[in-house]
């Protein structure tokens, strides 16, 4: 493999050999030595160390790891505020680019080695260890908990609430009604059908719990006017929603069932630009698709795009009725 740096080095006598092995040694001497100066306790490096100077740093009793990804080094520069130092010739490794962690310590972990970094002041960046007994499971534990931070970094971003269990929705639902029956054009009707999407969100929550959605639906309306959301000032916020583990419509804020309303301004907007794309479009054009599926002689088969007309394949020589169409691409 090709370096990145072009260099020769002759050697023309025997004696040259030790020559350039002994500057190599006091060279890396060098360097070991910086670093014992800095105080620092432990090294982590992106590529390789000498043999050489492992054995002279922990004699110093310091701590070397070596062929660290580069993205881990970055986390790592976040966590222990640490610099990263691309070239060791200064003489000098400056207190201010040394990071800290209260421990470094390596672990085996369901048969493979790791390196834990803890302790670490006011951390940029962390690491969350999942295990699980199977793949499967452990795939959707990794998605539970994006979607979790997903959440918490809403919050952060807007800190503010509202009612889950299609509480929300159905707050928006009874007030867009109530728009609706104030207007006389066309726009009623628009707004209605407005309101009727939304109600399906509480009624699809419903559904998956196992709930008669006509039942719902009136008992949601019913409760929603009766005890929700008013503009007035001396009325008391109240969330109706589903309660999906005790199957049943309830005040749904005092069970702490929240999202954060970013989630849901995001939601609605998406939706509604969505449908009014959709409505724009005057029609649609249709590809056609690949009528017949053809076999080789090796048992293989496929489809191409190619009309109407059929393919010469194995089975026509042979005389017998070509395979319909199983899957297109």
């Amino acid at each position: 493999k090709r370096t990145r740096t072009d260099a020769e080095i002759s050697i023309t006598l025997p004696h040259q050999i030790q020559s350039y092995l002994d500057k190599e040694i006091q060279t890396t001497s060098l360097k070991v030595q910086c670093i014992i100066n800095s105080g620092a306790n432990v090294v982590i490096s992106q590529k390789g160390i000498n043999a050489s100077a492992q054995n002279n740093l922990s004699k110093a009793g310091i701590i070397s790891i070596r062929r660290v990804k580069e993205n881990d080094m970055l986390w790592l520069k976040k966590a222990t505020n640490a610099q990263v130092i691309r070239d060791l010739s200064s003489d000098v490794i400056l207190p201010e680019y040394l990071g800290y962690a209260e421990r470094v310590y390596e672990k085996f972990v369901g048969g493979d080695k790791m390196v834990f970094v803890e302790g670490c002041k006011n951390p940029k960046a962390v690491t969350i260890l999942l295990r699980a007994g199977s793949k499967r499971l452990l795939d959707e534990y990794h998605r539970s908990v994006l979607d979790v931070i997903a959440v918490i970094r809403d919050f952060i971003v807007k800190p503010s609430i509202v009612g889950g269990g299609g509480s929300a929705e159905m707050l928006i639902a009874t007030n867009v009604r109530k728009k609706a029956s104030s207007i006389s054009g066309r726009e009623q009707i628009v707004l209605q059908k407005f309101a009727a999407a939304l109600e399906e969100i509480p009624l699809t929550i419903a559904r998956n719990a196992g709930m008669n959605t006509i039942d719902t639906l009136a008992q949601l309306r019913s409760k929603q006017k009766q005890h929700g959301f008013s503009t007035s000032k001396n009325k008391i916020v109240r969330w109706i929603g589903i309660d999906a583990i005790g199957r049943k419509v309830a005040e749904i804020y005092s069970q702490r069932v929240i999202e954060p309303s970013i989630v849901k301004e995001q939601i609605i907007k998406t939706a509604v630009e969505v449908t009014t794309l959709l409505i724009r479009v005057d029609d649609v054009l249709m590809a056609k698709p690949a009528m017949y599926t053809h076999t080789h002689s090796n048992g293989t088969q496929h489809s191409h795009a190619g009309g109407e007309g059929k393919h010469d394949h194995h089975f026509d020589r042979l005389g017998k009725q070509q395979r319909p169409a199983h899957h297109f691409y």
